[in-house]
């Protein structure tokens, strides 16, 4: 269910594309986020708009949007990420909608770079992304540095190693949701599964990788947009082993909700197991990558459960 906010009468003619912020309950952050990037952009160019998304908050989210009068505010009332990023999707009056985290910094030049990104795209590039670093909002303690590359997806960061612009292989580095920007008319209606993305404290993920891949699968591409960068937050109670195994289970719950029908019925908790226990076992340079492995299988064995409760 959606609510819309009547001080923003949309008389102006539409833009052309869109910044979209989903948010729920983080009022004082998306202050922050807000505060960035209109200081950056005091006056916001005519053929962008600025979307944000409530998604069920119950602060004061709605506040902080009045004090920016360019905000334009939709409420998206059902709990979930992928429910208020579609709602993004049908209210933006853009041709590209460029998904933004609520808790991120922006960079100078971010605006410029996706403005050009967007004008010189072929028709076949359906979606493009940006470099998100990290801003640390704690020390980086030894273990983490050691694997930083298994961290990126945890702290919503992108791969160190894109140097290529073009992207067309579904199985290599990806955008993140924190800097990504889809055209419209590539997407199918309600794109974002509502099976996949954040609810509340439930970690489940990857609900823009799969419609990346549903793309490149087709006949669309992708393109990096390198000096389109954003700092992403890091917040100190994310820099904690419980909070990696926190998400690591959610991208096994969320892997189990993506699989064809007929592929999860062919696992059985039994096998799911056997197959921990010898992951266990196993002896490999990094005892780390496999802790993250055996996190993802007990994502899918609670995933599995949950299943077969209903």
């Amino acid at each position: 269910m959606k609510t819309n906010n009547p001080q923003h009468a949309e008389t102006s003619p539409a833009p052309s594309f869109t910044i979209a912020v989903c948010t729920h309950n983080r009022d004082s952050i998306l202050r922050e986020t807000l505060d960035s990037f209109f200081n950056l952009y005091p006056t916001l160019p005519a053929e962008w708009e600025f979307l944000v998304v409530d998604n069920a908050s119950t602060d004061q989210t709605p506040a902080v949007c009045r004090e920016f009068p360019a905000i334009v505010y939709r409420r998206e009332n059902t709990l979930g990420l992928s429910h208020a990023r579609n709602l993004a999707v049908c209210e933006s009056r853009g041709d590209w909608v460029v998904f933004v985290d609520d808790d991120v910094f922006f960079v100078a030049g971010w605006l410029e770079a996706y403005t050009e990104a967007i004008h010189t795209s072929p028709p076949q590039v359906a979606f493009l992304g940006g470099p998100v670093q990290p801003h640390f909002g704690g020390t980086v303690e030894p273990w983490m540095a050691a694997h930083m590359k298994l961290l990126q997806p945890v702290f919503g960061l992108t791969a160190e190693t894109v140097t290529e612009t073009s992207i067309t292989d579904p199985n290599g580095a990806l955008p993140v949701g924190a800097n990504l920007a889809f055209r419209k008319a590539a997407l199918p209606r309600q794109p974002f599964s509502v099976k996949l993305g954040r609810r509340g404290h439930h970690l489940l993920s990857m609900e823009e990788t799969e419609i990346m891949k549903y793309l490149l699968n087709g006949s669309a591409s992708g393109s990096w947009v390198l000096s389109a960068t954003l700092r992403h937050r890091v917040p100190r109670k994310r820099m904690t082993p419980a909070y990696v195994r926190r998400f690591y289970r959610g991208v096994g719950s969320s892997l189990n909700a993506i699989r064809p029908k007929r592929y999860r019925q062919l696992i059985s908790k039994y096998a799911i197991n056997r197959l921990r226990i010898l992951l266990h076992h196993l002896t490999i340079r990094d005892p780390f990558a496999l802790q993250v492995r055996t996190w993802m299988i007990e994502g899918r064995i609670q995933a599995l459960r949950q299943e077969g409760r209903k």
